[in-house]
């Protein structure tokens, strides 16, 4: 999830290294929401932060998008499923093993049952389904759990949506949805809710969304979507969560308003030293996102940043990204 974009598709369309520039947006975005949190509580939090955490489902369609253009043709065999799988396992996992080790040293913090935990972390796909193992060795981790479970399904959602697009995206929408809504009568607490919320189920739409955008946006077909609609999807994300009390049905809207700014990012003016700030973060996304929460736990475990201002947040914003 963070990836830069892989040469085929730079040689297939130059022009979409702004889906870089995007994650650069989703990197940051995430990096500052997590940051905020360890420097306010919920009742001091500024206006408007909560809506950065939608930087992952950004991420999220952001890689539905990229896969689905650089791979919709190709599965044909068992081989190219073999070599698709093997190339996105080499691409996710050294790094993050290597932080998965990180975490089992780490100061900060106890992982709970530590031979258990780092088997299902090893393997990847089974450990979110365990509430306590989940988040438990660097935070982030949940995320790759996610993409994992949609590299492996990706070459079956193609072969579906090939021939009936609107029974993919209907059942992606209905597992959602439904899921939500027994959650939200049926759950009571929050740790609970949140466990639910980091399971592909309910993110799948987001990468399904990032599919049906790759597959009706044509490239090098001279279409683009007026700008005006980045800056309402824009506005749509940071002041749904002052809008919606639910965050549940926070995280749905987003699809719709997130939806509009990969659409139409291409056609926004933007300056090139934005772009070429966006596009450096943009390549670094993954290891900045894997490597920011342990840097902050460490942070906060030596200097206790609560209060300590945007001093400490900036130096650790710069530090995650000079070792990214």
């Amino acid at each position: 999830m963070g990836n830069r974009l892989p040469k085929a598709l730079n040689f297939m369309n130059e022009r979409l290294q702004w889906l870089d520039e995007l994650r650069g947006i989703a990197a940051l975005s995430v990096m500052f929401i997590h940051y905020d949190h360890l420097l306010h509580s919920p009742e001091s939090r500024p206006f408007l932060v909560e809506s950065f955490a939608r930087g992952v489902q950004l991420f999220y369609v952001l890689s539905g998008f990229i896969l689905y253009r650089l791979y919709s043709t190709q599965f044909g065999d068992w081989a190219v499923y073999r070599r698709f799988i093997l190339r996105r396992f080499f691409r996710v996992t050294p790094l993050f093993y290597f932080m998965i080790l990180i975490g089992l040293v780490a100061p900060y913090q106890k992982v709970p049952d530590p031979i258990v935990n780092s088997i299902l972390h090893i393997l990847i796909l089974p450990f979110g389904f365990f509430p306590k193992y989940i988040g438990s060795m660097i935070g982030p981790e949940w995320s790759v759990y996610v993409e994992c479970w949609f590299y492996a399904l990706f070459p079956l959602i193609v072969a579906v949506y090939r021939r009936n697009q609107t029974a993919v995206l209907g059942t992606a929408i209905a597992i959602s949805f439904s899921q939500a809504v027994i959650v939200f009568m049926a759950v009571p607490d929050a740790p609970t809710r949140t466990f639910f919320y980091l399971q592909p189920t309910t993110q799948l739409m987001f990468f399904i969304l990032g599919i049906v955008l790759a597959d009706r946006t044509e490239p090098g077909s001279g279409k683009r979507v007026s700008p005006v609609w980045f800056y309402l999807g824009t506005l749509a994300t940071l002041f749904t969560p002052y809008l919606v009390r639910s965050s549940t049905v926070q995280v749905y809207l987003s699809a719709i308003s997130i939806g509009l700014m990969v659409a139409s990012y291409s056609s926004v003016a933007r300056p090139a030293w934005l772009r070429s700030l966006l596009l450096w973060v943009g390549t670094r996304s993954y290891s900045l996102y894997l490597i920011h929460i342990p840097l902050l736990m460490l942070t906060d475990f030596v200097v206790p940043s609560r209060g300590n201002g945007v001093v400490v947040w900036g130096a650790q914003v710069l530090l995650a990204l000079s070792i990214a």
